[in-house]
Order: structure tokens, then sequence, then C-alpha cells
């Protein structure tokens, strides 16, 4: 396909979709914006420390399935950090994974997830990046999913390519300023 067809070809496929879905029962949403992550306080402990406090909240009809601790599924794991740096842009900085999730939360329609967060220097042993400046741009990213089957399909293929990626949702970026001195 040349370059110049695909905003047509993806024009064409958007009404398709448009017209697929109007005809049945279920009205048209976005999902994606119904899903969202609030950052509700932010409180930066030291130089090598900083507390969140968030809240995952569902706007939306449906539930949706977050990946979460194994033993204590109101823990989401799904939840990461990025910082803005010019040179790299958004990047995750933690949390660092070894392991995939095993459990699963299910966050009702209508309903919210209230997260504690703390990022504190040095990060875990398996981080790529074990020392990071906690100050300047961040902010969550949220992975969910629409269906519990798609949340265990992507927990058995964690750590491969080829199935069908998390739906994600980020939250407004927030500075963390230098301590006073």
């Amino acid at each position: 396909m040349r370059i110049h067809n695909v905003p047509i070809f993806l024009t064409c496929s958007l009404i398709a979709f448009v017209c697929v879905r109007s005809s049945t029962s279920q009205p048209l949403q976005n999902e994606s914006s119904d899903v969202k992550v609030v950052v509700e306080k932010v409180e930066k402990v030291s130089s090598d420390e900083a507390h969140f406090w968030l809240k995952v909240v569902n706007g939306s009809i449906s539930p949706v399935f977050i990946e979460a601790h194994p033993f204590d599924t109101r823990i989401l794991e799904d939840i990461w950090i990025q910082q803005w740096s010019a040179d790299k842009g958004w990047h995750t900085i933690a949390p660092c994974l070894d392991t995939s999730p095993s459990g699963i939360y299910k966050l009702k329609q209508r309903d919210s997830i209230a997260q504690e967060s703390v990022l504190i220097n040095p990060l875990n042993s398996i981080c790529r990046e074990r020392y990071i400046q906690i100050e300047g741009k961040f902010r969550f990213l949220v992975n969910y999913f629409l269906s519990e089957k798609e949340a265990r399909t992507n927990e058995k293929n964690y750590f491969s390519s080829g199935h069908p990626p998390p739906h994600t949702v980020v939250s407004e970026p927030f500075e963390i300023p230098p301590l006073k001195k």
C-alpha cells in the first residue's frame, strides 16, 4: 500500500467500523475516555523519596480489569510511573518487573480505586536505572482490559509478543519540584 493511500484506507475503515457498530443494539462508546487516572496528591519527602496518592476511575458503563497483586488484588500492579526528559521523551521508570502479575482486579462500572505509590532511590535491584532524579515532570500510566479473559491472556503471555496490547490511560502530567533548602 502506498503511503498516500493510508489516510484514505484508515478513514474508510473507521466509517465501516462506525456503521457496523451503530447497526447493533450496543451504543458506540469510547471506553478509553471513560477510564481515568487522577493524581490527587504528591508529597516529596526527600531528594530520594516521593509519595503519590492517585485514583483510577472507571466512568464507563462496563467493568474493566486491571492486573493486581496476587495476594491482595486491591493493590494494582499495572500502574506505571513515567518521567519526561528532553533526550528520551516519556520513559517508564517504575515498576521494574521480573515476573508477570497473577491477580486481576475488577473495577466495576462507575467505581474507582485509590492507590498510594512510593518512589524511592535506589529503585528495585532489577531496574536498569537504579538512581533517578526525583524531580521534574511525571505522569502515571495504567493498563486495563475490557474483559477478564483479555487480562488472563495477557497475564499468560506477559513476556511474549503477539497478543493484543492492553488499553492504556495516562494521568495529566504533574511536577515534582526540587526540595527547598
